[in-house]
């Protein structure tokens, strides 16, 4: 007898996510995070790719992992820019460039948000709301809040490994 599994069975909420408003550009937010939350924050070997109907696009991806404590933390655009790639038309001397760009968000429930901070295998619910009182404290965070990942519609996009 075959068995079916569903993606909601094999994903846990076994994490805390946080999202973050910035005007800061994700290099200088990993700076800052690692500042003030003693992490070590490193870009990975590969952005997240997502596929569009368009075209392919990349959220840069920072990770850092406690191997004392089995605590993973990401931290992950949530909007990019691109212009959409057009195909050429048949007969036309000069390519169609587009003119207009479009804006795609990782998580599109929280189209606002600029960066998620994803903890896995973190159980001491104070360590996340210190986490979120020092990210406010970086003078370009407007806001940091603590969302309830179980509620998302799209929590398969926050699956890095």
């Amino acid at each position: 007898m075959a068995y079916k599994l569903l993606v909601d069975e094999l994903l846990e909420d076994d994490f805390y996510l946080i999202g973050i408003h910035t005007s800061l550009e994700h290099i200088r937010l990993a700076y800052f995070a690692n500042k003030y939350l003693q992490l070590q924050f490193k870009r990975c070997a590969s952005d997240l790719d997502f596929k569009t109907d368009e075209q392919l696009a990349y959220f840069a991806l920072f990770h850092h992992q406690d191997i004392y404590r089995e605590v993973d933390y990401y931290l992950v655009e949530n909007k990019i820019s691109y212009l959409p790639q057009k195909k050429p038309t048949a007969g036309s001397l000069f390519q169609d460039l587009p003119t207009n760009t479009r804006n795609l968000n990782l998580i599109p429930e929280y189209p606002k948000v600029d960066f998620w901070l994803k903890i896995e295998n973190e159980s001491d619910e104070n360590e996340i709301l210190g986490f979120v009182s020092k990210l406010k404290k970086i003078n370009q965070v407007l806001t940091a809040y603590i969302i309830d990942a179980s509620k998302l519609k799209s929590k398969h996009h926050l699956i890095f490994n």
